[in-house]
């Protein structure tokens, strides 16, 4: 109770964050400034609560709130639920494992507006063309009054009361409920005497023993209630006539259970009797057990079910450890746990029956909540990893595997762990040569790992990685196809895309670095796959920045290649972040990756590619810069400009050349840069060019002088002849005065 308390007032408390958010998330944006910090402390809520239920729900039914399985009020939440009902919603679940990305996303669907949705046929067309990731929109019924526990998950409750409509969820006189619980209809030309419904009755109850998710105390009751329609003489005379004997006087209810009692024993020996052959194997005895248990929950009484089965064994000729193998499972199945967990601890080399007592033992446990003695039972079974290795060892590695999805769940963290350190010295420390063993034990720790993730305890799947990465070094070639594998498969992707929103929050954390490094390591090629989305996705300039710097140091090469992939996306936004990023990185291939990019129709694009390429000091720069002149826009061409002056590169002549010789039209303060860094450069190429610009008249008159200035400047002999060329051949050019006093001095 406790635990629901809790839940309830986190649950409320997660509502009304929704709501305050989800009008703003409905007035502007999901990543609008007014937004964005409500968001990111919602989902931190959410995060919590996930990481203790695995789903929350919360939506409204019927002027109510629902909490997972908890129906409660709070009228407060009533602005909220108009909304909801607005756009056709009823409840939403959130699986864990979502991300702060997929959150986001969520919220700007289901914040859509009413008249969208309308348009596109209402919410469930609505979010066909617009899935949803995370993130599950249920419809919505429920009955009114104080708080209420639902007798199943909240999907399945609504799910049903959406088939089955209000009122609908039960009733019906007799046969008709009973047949309605199995979902058998009856048959063609059914007339409904006595003796033809209490056949069909036997039917349908039987079948309600064979569905391992059905009451079978519905049935009964079920049954009990048709039995009441018919008067007992008349009831009396449809039975066998040593029935008649031994019911003659009880009311419908003991006729009822003893009906169940025949029918459970008839069909559990039509089990065995069908293939006797088949008898002893335990798959076909465990669907015994099972029939025998759900009779014996609806009638609570063993003997005299065990008792009617002894006569169908006896009558079939079947071996008496059949029965005695039976009655045994059934006897385990009665008793009470501590009983069980006792006995279990007694075993120290459990067979195939041992196993799968086991196996049940953990699952009630659990659903009990006996954190402690699943704990307790499951390390008690480990204690073969201890032992010296064997032929046998595999399989019962392999039975781990069968353990794990029942004892997962993030009160069993603790035990998880100690799995996950007892099965890494066992892949440490175990014989080579034991594929078999080292394949299962991997597969131990991916799953356990995987179910880490789920519950954001990074830090054991850090430590998992790190074992398996110490196998993998003690034979790379022999261990690419298994530790190699299990650390790219380490984490899911989505899983990985939260590392880095966490990431961005510790981002000062010298010690969560590391394990983003090593999970990008692990990923390879994967994770910047996953930072690359979360670019696309992020809207705010700061937090791209923290990206992209986390690029160089921790993604590298798999950063680079995910960049270059993007280089010739149609969104400029994209292709910009690419650019960003392998200056980030420092890709050696810069000045050829940025080629395409520093001639984009997009401003902002090109200035991307010139941050980069002035950033990153890689061959091949200045004349990548320089032939990419002609083709750049406003900042990005004064950028590029400044740095070819501060660089002085000679590999960038040509480009600077074509630049001022092109008669593009450029600036004249653009072209006075282009001749400042030929001046600059100094090379007898850039003489040369010089000279032209100095001869050509129509360049502007300023450009013209700075030409000479840098001609007069300039020491070597080359720049000497240029300039008496000048003088010589326009004596009366204004400048040629002042080039006849370069050369005098």
């Amino acid at each position: 109770m406790a635990e629901k308390a809790q839940l309830k007032a986190e649950g409320l408390a997660f509502g009304h964050s929704l709501q305050s958010t989800f009008k703003t998330v409905i007035m502007y944006s999901v990543d609008h400034p007014a937004a964005v910090r409500a968001t990111s402390q919602m989902f931190d809520s959410l995060s919590k609560i996930l990481n203790k239920t695995q789903q929350f729900t919360f939506g409204f039914l019927n002027k109510r709130i629902l909490i997972n399985e908890l129906l409660t009020d709070d009228a407060s939440l009533s602005q909220l639920e108009g909304e909801f009902f607005r756009r056709g919603i009823g409840a939403i679940t959130f699986s864990a494992g979502i991300t702060l990305g997929e959150f986001k996303r969520g919220l700007s669907i289901v914040g859509t507006r009413p008249k969208v949705i309308e348009e596109k046929g209402g919410i469930e067309p609505f979010l066909q063309q617009n899935p949803l990731v995370g993130m599950r929109v249920l419809p919505a019924i429920t009955p009114e009054g104080e708080d209420t526990v639902l007798q199943m998950n909240p999907e399945s409750y609504l799910m049903a009361q959406g088939i089955l409509g209000p009122g609908k969820a039960g009733g019906g006189p007799g046969l008709e409920s009973l047949l309605r619980f199995v979902g058998m209809e009856a048959p063609a030309g059914y007339a409904g005497g006595p003796k033809e419904a209490l056949d069909l009755a036997g039917k349908a109850t039987q079948a309600s023993l064979m569905m391992p998710g059905a009451d079978p105390r519905e049935s009964l009751r079920a049954l009990t209630r048709m039995l009441q329609e018919f008067t007992p003489s008349l009831l009396l005379s449809t039975l066998p006539p040593e029935k008649q004997a031994e019911l003659a006087g009880s009311p419908p209810e003991a006729v009822a259970e003893s009906m169940v009692e025949d029918l459970t024993a008839d069909l559990a020996g039509r089990q065995l009797t069908n293939d006797p052959a088949r008898a002893m194997l335990p798959a076909v005895q465990e669907q015994v057990v099972q029939i025998l248990m759900r009779g014996m929950q609806a009638t609570h009484v063993a003997e005299r079910v065990l008792q009617k089965l002894s006569h169908v064994v006896e009558d079939a000729h079947l071996p008496p450890e059949v029965f005695n193998r039976i009655r045994q499972e059934i006897m385990w199945v009665q008793m009470e746990p501590q009983e069980k967990h006792a006995q279990l601890m007694r075993i120290y080399q459990y067979d195939d029956q041992d196993f799968q007592r086991l196996i049940k033992y953990l699952q009630e446990a659990m659903a009990a909540g006996q954190v402690k003695d699943v704990t307790e039972a499951v390390e008690h079974f480990l204690g073969f990893l201890g032992s010296p290795p064997d032929l046998s060892r595999s399989q019962e590695i392999a039975k781990v595997l069968q353990i794990l999805p029942i004892v997962t769940s993030p009160t069993t963290m603790p035990l998880l762990r100690s799995m996950a350190a007892r099965l890494s010295k066992e892949m440490l420390e175990g014989p080579r040569a034991d594929a078999a063993s080292h394949q299962n034990v991997l597969k131990c720790l991916t799953a356990i790992t995987q179910a880490a993730a789920g519950y954001e305890d990074f830090a054991a799947v850090h430590r998992i990685g790190l074992d398996i990465e110490a196998s993998y070094s003690k034979e790379v070639a022999g261990h690419h196809d298994c530790c190699g594998r299990a650390l790219e498969d380490l984490l899911p992707m989505g899983a990985f895309e939260r590392v880095i929103e966490l990431y961005m929050a510790k981002r000062d954390d010298p010690g969560w670095a590391k394990v983003v490094g090593s999970f990008a390591k692990w990923e390879g090629p994967k994770s910047g796959e996953v930072v690359f989305s979360l670019l696309e996705k992020e809207n705010s300039a700061a937090n791209r920045l923290r990206l992209v710097r986390m690029c160089a140091p921790l993604l590298g090469s798999a950063a680079m290649v995910a960049a270059r992939r993007r280089l010739s996306d149609e969104r400029w936004y994209v292709v910009r972040n690419a650019c960003t990023v392998l200056g980030e990185v420092c890709d050696p291939d810069l000045p050829a990756q940025l080629r395409i990019a520093l001639r984009h129709s997009d401003d902002r694009v090109q200035q991307a590619a010139v941050t980069s390429m002035i950033k990153c000091k890689v061959a091949g720069r200045g004349a990548g810069l320089a032939e990419a002149l002609p083709h750049l826009k406003g900042q990005a061409l004064d950028t590029a400009l400044d740095e070819l002056s501060f660089m002085k590169d000679p590999d960038s002549v040509a480009g600077l050349r074509d630049f001022v010789l092109a008669k593009t039209g450029a600036r004249t303060g653009l072209l006075e840069k282009a001749v400042r860094a030929l001046a600059a450069i100094g090379s007898p190429e850039a003489v040369s060019i010089l000279g032209k610009v100095l001869s050509d008249s129509a360049q502007p008159p300023s450009v013209r002088n700075l030409a000479l200035t840098g001609l007069g400047g300039n020491p070597q002999s080359a720049a000497k002849k240029v300039l008496a060329e000048f003088v010589r051949a326009a004596p009366n050019d204004p400048l040629a005065a002042q080039g006849k006093k370069y050369l005098a001095a």
